[in-house]
């Protein structure tokens, strides 16, 4: 669940991108990159206006490419208009 969805924003594009960014994230790393701890501290930063996030999560392996990497934390940027659009990202 997007960050956005905590602050009971409606569905949009941007949700879809970040559930993506979660997929690549599981595929690459075996694990979630989030837990309930963490989306906590994530929104918290939301609302003191805090300016996206900055990798809360642990990389990626290194067996993947750095450019794996960065587009999975451009992707998982908690600042819905801040994410990548799918052409973007393509």
């Amino acid at each position: 669940m997007p960050p956005e969805y905590c602050e009971s924003k409606t569905y949009n594009k941007s949700g879809d991108i970040w559930g993506l960014g979660i997929l690549l994230y599981e595929l690459c790393a075996g694990e979630k990159p989030i837990d309930e701890t963490l989306m906590k501290k994530i929104i918290k930063n939301l609302e003191s206006r805090d300016k996206g996030t900055k990798r809360l999560y642990n990389p990626i392996p290194e067996a993947y490419s750095e450019e794996l990497s960065d587009i999975i934390d451009y992707i998982l940027n908690a600042r819905e208009d801040e994410r990548p659009t799918i052409e973007e990202i393509m």
